[in-house]
């Protein structure tokens, strides 16, 4: 298993192991610039050797590395490929790790391997690293905008990504993993002022602040990359279609995770 976040791939960590199976898993460098062993023909026969089954994400810079993944895969006759992807990934190819991921599902489709590829939206869980804006200056920094993001919780996307490899019925298919409804960066802000008991305010749609305020926290293509994403967010929205939600609660088997009850779970938390 190579999913490029590690908040998702904890969630799938924690069901896989819980199951009884055992997962080789590849990771990427905490930094997110490099994967930990470099992408290619070596690496891939070590990393796919004896395997029958493989799910993988991306790093967030280009797309060699998945298409190492890829075409690894294909030669060493892996059986079945989850990919883990992005909502309407097709609505943003602009930004490098949309344009990646395009590139990726284009090339698992033409290998003829038995494939899922799984669509998530905004995780839930991004919302850790925002815990001291929110908690100690009442500010909701994500700069999701005004239109709506049905975000989903990571550890709906672990649930998916393990029944996509363990069950019959997902090969050849393409999964929307989204929330129940969507929110925006104001609604966010509102749940966490709820969960809190304290005032939270949205930090807006200034990408240009935004862009400044990250610049000693994040590389600047990180910055870029993630300035062009959010700049579609508001202009476009990404929220899921009832034809997609009902695609979630396909593959989870029930509804997806709220956005409020993971509020309520993570304030509670952060409180402690």
């Amino acid at each position: 298993m190579t999913p490029s976040d590690p908040r998702s791939r904890r969630g799938i960590n924690r069901i896989a192991f819980s199951d009884g199976r055992q997962a080789q898993i590849f990771l990427r460098a905490r930094n997110g610039t490099a994967p930990r062993r470099r992408p290619g023909r070596k690496q891939g026969k070590a990393a796919h050797s004896g395997a029958e089954d493989l799910a993988f994400g991306q790093t967030r810079r280009g797309d060699a590395p998945g298409l190492a993944a890829v075409n690894e895969a294909k030669r060493t006759k892996i059986k079945r490929v989850v990919h883990l992807s992005i909502h309407d990934v097709e609505k943003c190819p602009e930004a490098p790790h949309f344009a990646s991921k395009i590139a990726i599902e284009n090339a698992l489709k033409e290998t003829g391997l038995a494939y899922t590829i799984l669509r998530p939206n905004n995780f839930y869980q991004n919302d850790y690293w925002f815990k001291d804006a929110i908690v100690q200056y009442g500010v909701y920094p994500q700069p999701i905008g005004d239109l709506g993001l049905s975000r989903v919780d990571s550890r709906d996307i672990g649930e998916a990504g393990v029944r996509a490899l363990t069950q019959d019925g997902h090969l050849g298919k393409t999964y929307a993993l989204v929330g129940p409804y969507p929110v925006t960066g104001a609604s966010c802000a509102a749940e966490f002022s709820k969960a809190l008991g304290k005032p939270v305010a949205y930090g807006g749609n200034d990408l240009v602040a935004w862009a400044k305020s990250m610049a000693p926290y994040m590389p600047a293509w990180a910055v870029y990359d993630y300035a062009l994403m959010y700049a579609a967010f508001q202009a476009k929205g990404l929220e899921a279609t009832p034809a997609q939600l009902d695609e979630t609660r396909a593959i989870l088997g029930r509804g997806p995770r709220k956005f409020s009850d993971f509020v309520e779970e993570t304030a509670a938390a952060w409180k402690a």
